[in-house]
């Protein structure tokens, strides 16, 4: 569906004819051009088609209804989309019952097992990626934000202290007490 990307002063005129001209040609070309950007950043934490068509849809309705309020000195459009995107799955996950949470909600999907790896270990793995993901699920919505913008967009600090307008240390701190705590949490088993 995407087209080709848009520079920053592009994006800018977009923004201007949707905001002050209401042009639907112009919201149009904005989603386009950001589109398929999205929906991969999506796509990484909800692993249905549709779900993940779905929430991107929400998101761009969101972002335009909100557009507005978009400040370019504060980060990029593409930033600020991941972000409410973001928010986006952390509702949807939220909808959902604890019990349907799978590993690919850890930002951790072990691709294939390990050298020698039996079942009963490939189940204890994915049965620890589950509780881990639970857990990551209670934290707040900031510091979700933060993890999901640096394990599915692998982010740096910097941006994502951009995309959620936090100082960087705050970024960082909250990102490194989750990681400690999840390792005090879950000891032995976390690698």
């Amino acid at each position: 569906m995407g087209d080709e990307p848009l520079s920053a002063h592009g994006t800018r005129r977009l923004i201007d004819a949707v905001v002050r001209r209401r042009s639907c040609r112009a919201a149009d070309r904005l989603v386009r051009a950001y589109y398929d950007a999205l929906l991969r950043f999506v796509s990484r934490q909800v692993r249905d088609a549709d779900e993940a068509d779905a929430i991107v849809q929400e998101s761009f309705i969101a972002a335009l209804r909100s557009l507005s309020s978009y400040d370019p000195d504060k980060g990029a459009f593409a930033t600020w989309l991941y972000r409410i995107a973001t928010y986006k799955v952390i509702d949807w996950r939220r909808a959902r019952s604890a019990q349907t949470l799978s590993v690919d909600d850890v930002g951790v999907s072990p691709s294939e097992p390990r050298s020698g790896q039996n079942v009963p270990s490939q189940a204890a793995d994915a049965d620890l990626l589950e509780r881990i993901g639970a857990s990551i699920a209670n934290e707040d919505e900031r510091t979700q934000v933060i993890w999901r913008l640096r394990i599915y967009e692998r982010m740096s600090f910097p941006e994502i202290s951009a995309v959620m307008d936090m100082p960087e240390p705050a970024v960082k701190a909250r990102h490194y007490r989750l990681l400690s705590r999840i390792r005090k949490e879950f000891g032995d088993e976390y690698e």
